[in-house]
């Protein structure tokens, strides 16, 4: 857990680097600590141990995410560095992001739901902050009020759920949750079903499944579009990961209940989110909705289980991360003022203002619609061929049918980059340190898919 150590310690020395003076290099002393975490990360790859008591686990699903995340964290960071340039702000911005990282790390780490618990509040409160940190713009203010209304009773609902499951089995301890219920399967039942029907509900808010994900739209298109990628890349992998760690790798073969629960709000989440993708004309609530539709794919790979369905999610997390922080990131150079309706007829003629982002943009998508050969492609064959191998073939159909309708509205993005354009728009110009970045997420979406075995760690 020296991850969270580092990172930690990076949000405390942000605060104090108003006072002490060093608040000018804060940005680059928070890049070289992430760079530290994922060297971090590689040196120890394969020590497991448990911390604090049994409550944290250093196991083979928790360091690839943390690895993966880290990697990803770089690459926001580096992609957005601009919003670190406002020096009034500067400190508070690195603070959240480092908080906020150190509470996904113990999402993806717990072995206890009192430390899941903690780690959705140092992840949430900080992106509540995030989400509204344009204070000039009333939709960034309206997108975190929403989102902290909406967190609140997930979180609510969350403390409910644990309560009842500690009085079924007399523990948070998840390991010894499992133990009990395995021995005891006729005791306190009625409490047991009710905890893990609330922990359903308040765990897909935080991946954003269908019917809680109403705060989604409307957070992602009036947050600031980094902020809005930090969402949609970091804060969805942490929750899919543990949603996936507290569903399969825990209570597996405990309870029906949350199988059945979960296959219902996998089926709708994919469909639905895709269906209501098709019909947006905004850039950013059209990523939003296929945000969730992606959240419903990832569901999946809690059906596939086994060593198979953990190594199929963290492709998917990884692919999708990717696929989503280039095209939001090309967005925000496309479309600039966030208080604008963010059509994605803004994109007319993008192929003649600037070849490399009209590239970037198709590859991030064609990934995203799971077109082959790209990374995409493979995220959702493993999920898919892994949860069918498991004998849920209904819920691999509607997958099948929820994948072709989000091709269609990534394809609107698509056919506007090549539709004629307004003449007297700009090009839009890019230095070279965000070119390279560029290409390096278009290459990495191309290589995962070219060479999927890569992630096989």
């Amino acid at each position: 857990m020296l991850q969270i150590f580092i990172l930690a310690g990076l949000g405390v020395l942000a605060m104090l680097s108003e006072v002490l003076g060093f608040r000018k290099i804060m940005s680059w002393i928070v890049g070289l600590g992430i760079t530290t975490t994922i060297a971090t990360t590689i040196i120890h790859f394969h020590d497991y141990n448990n911390w604090f008591n049994n409550m944290l686990s250093d196991d083979s699903f928790s360091q690839p995410i943390i690895l993966f995340t880290s990697i990803i964290l770089l690459l926001w960071f580096l992609l957005f560095r601009n919003i670190f340039k406002d020096e009034k702000n500067t400190t508070d911005f690195l603070t959240l992001v480092c908080f906020a990282v150190v509470g996904g790390f113990m999402m993806v780490s717990f072995t206890n739901l009192a430390i899941l618990f903690l780690g959705i509040e140092i992840l949430s409160i900080p992106v509540y902050v995030l989400a509204g940190s344009n204070k000039k713009s009333l939709k960034s203010n309206e997108s975190a009020f929403k989102y902290f209304l909406m967190g609140a009773f997930a979180s609510g609902i969350l403390l409910f759920g644990m309560t009842f499951i500690y009085g079924a089995t007399g523990s948070f301890d998840t390991t010894a949750i499992h133990d009990f219920y395995k021995n005891n399967p006729s005791t306190n039942s009625t409490f047991f079903s009710l905890g893990i029907v609330l922990l359903i509900f308040a765990m897909s808010f935080k991946i954003s499944a269908v019917p809680f994900h109403f705060w989604t739209p409307d957070v992602y298109e009036g947050a600031p579009t980094p902020i809005t990628a930090f969402m949609a890349t970091l804060v969805k992998a942490f929750a899919a990961a543990s949603v996936f760690r507290l569903f399969y790798l825990f209570f597996d073969g405990v309870s029906n209940e949350h199988t059945i629960g979960l296959a219902v709000i996998c089926a709708v989440t994919m469909i639905l989110g895709n269906v209501l993708g098709a019909v947006q004309d905004n850039a950013k609530r059209t990523l939003a909705y296929s945000s969730i539709g992606h959240a419903g794919f990832m569901l999946l790979a809690i059906f596939a289980g086994g060593k198979f369905g953990e190594g199929a999610l963290i492709y998917y997390i990884v692919a999708y991360s990717l696929a989503s922080l280039l095209a939001l990131f090309i967005i925000n150079k496309v479309i600039v003022k966030d208080d604008f309706y963010q059509s994605i007829g803004d994109f007319n003629g993008l192929v003649k203002r600037n070849p490399l982002l009209a590239t970037g943009m198709v590859v991030s998508l064609l990934s995203m619609a799971g077109i082959p050969p790209l990374s995409g492609f493979f995220a959702k064959y493993f999920i898919f061929n892994a949860a069918y191998e498991n004998g849920y073939y209904w819920l691999v159909i509607v997958a099948i049918i929820a994948s072709l309708i989000g091709v269609y509205y990534y394809f609107k993005f698509i056919i506007s980059i090549f539709r004629e354009g307004d003449e007297d728009a700009n090009p839009i110009e890019l230095n070279l340190v965000d070119k390279g970045l560029i290409v390096i997420l278009i290459l990495s979406i191309i290589g995962l898919g070219l060479m999927p075995d890569l992630l096989q760690i």
